[in-house]
């Protein structure tokens, strides 16, 4: 449900189960594997880049950077600060058009903030500014980078199970913090 609601069709989607470079397939080539085997596990449960790449990774050793993403959707925040019931409690309050709530299947959850810049330039001075917003009431500061991962519901962390919490497809990037609509 969370990548067929986030991304598009054609849209290339890239999946780590070991830190490394992962698995890079079609919105539509992931969907069909997660309903032929399941959402796969690896010894740090499963990753998935929240905004899609363009298939061709220029970093070292064949790893994305953020000039390698093609549509710059969606930001991350996320506590390790704050007691899990909190954070849930904050993030409701926040007036931030949240997209998909998951949960990382130990002490946090992952929160993808709508945010549909129109380029890197705009995507960086969006999010840093709502990070920085975020930061006093003890949100990670350092998620805002465009080809950074979330955890994939569905993949077992350990003893726990990352798991989708809230889905909103029809999110917008329309908020005080992002001015108007994009």
């Amino acid at each position: 449900m969370l990548l067929a609601g986030t991304f598009y069709a054609g849209e290339f989607i890239n999946v780590c189960l070991e830190h490394g470079v992962g698995i890079t397939k079609t919105r539509d080539e992931w969907l069909a594997h997660f309903r032929d085997h399941g959402v796969p596990s690896g010894s740090i449960g499963c990753l998935f880049r929240f905004n899609p790449v363009n298939g061709t990774p220029s970093g070292d050793n064949g790893g994305y950077t953020d000039n390698d993403v093609t549509a710059h959707r969606y930001a991350l925040i996320e506590s390790d600060l704050l007691p899990l019931d909190l954070q849930l409690a904050v993030i409701a309050q926040l007036p931030l058009p949240i997209s998909a709530l998951m949960f990382s299947g130990e002490k946090s959850y992952h929160a993808l903030v709508r945010v549909d810049a129109s380029d890197a330039m705009e995507y960086r001075r969006d999010v840093g500014k709502m990070l920085a917003l975020l930061r006093p009431l003890g949100f990670d500061p350092s998620t805002g980078n465009p080809s950074r991962m979330s955890r994939l519901p569905g993949a077992m962390r350990g003893e726990g199970q990352q798991r989708l919490v809230y889905l909103n497809p029809e999110a917008t990037g329309e908020t005080p913090i992002f001015g108007t609509q994009k």
